[in-house]
């Protein structure tokens, strides 16, 4: 690689960690207002959860179309859908019964986890591990529902589900954000 190319590629990875950061600090903060309103409002706060991932959604736009490239991009625009559809779906129509909400959640988690790892494979960089890690959560936390106890334990298992999900993924881009803006 040129000196040319190098330093490209070092600029290009500076001034894209700010968007990185911001999207794992939002993240984070969506997780952990998952959690307490999950422990507040039990059922209730399940249907919180689709304004929540509407917000994570337009943050993974946002992100994909001021920092990604190529497939990259591609990645992080699909996964934007499948959230954006997961949060309509739960707003517009809410499940009628917990059995149709638990299978929705737990699809959704393990899509986007086969997501997250398939970016991670796509993505050639230092914070791949942190990556295949938000991705492999997502997977367990969507076979835990699958697989999990009686219909009226995961009423608030579900939400923080969905709350652990976003703050792993949210600590994923922000060690992400972290090792870009790492002088080198």
């Amino acid at each position: 690689m040129t000196a040319s190319a190098s330093s490209t590629l070092h600029s290009e990875r500076r001034s894209r960690w700010r968007w990185l950061l911001i999207l794992g600090i939002v993240l984070i903060i969506l997780g952990i207002s998952g959690i307490t309103i999950a422990s507040i409002l039990e059922l209730t706060s399940v249907l919180v959860f689709g304004p929540l991932l509407l917000v994570s959604s337009l943050m993974q736009f946002l992100t994909a179309f001021f920092t990604e490239k190529g497939r990259e991009r591609l990645l992080h625009y699909a996964a934007a859908v499948v959230e954006m559809v997961l949060g309509f779906l739960i707003m517009v129509n809410p499940p009628e019964k917990l059995g149709q909400l638990i299978v929705l959640v737990a699809v959704f988690l393990i899509i986007i986890g086969v997501m997250r790892l398939a970016s991670s494979l796509v993505a050639r960089t230092q914070s791949r591990a942190w990556a295949i890690f938000a991705g492999v959560i997502a997977l367990v936390l969507g076979g835990a529902l699958l697989i999990g106890g009686s219909t009226g334990a995961k009423v608030g298992f579900i939400a923080v589900c969905i709350a652990l999900d976003f703050a792993c993924h949210g600590i994923s881009w922000s060690a992400a954000a972290l090792m870009e803006h790492r002088p080198v």
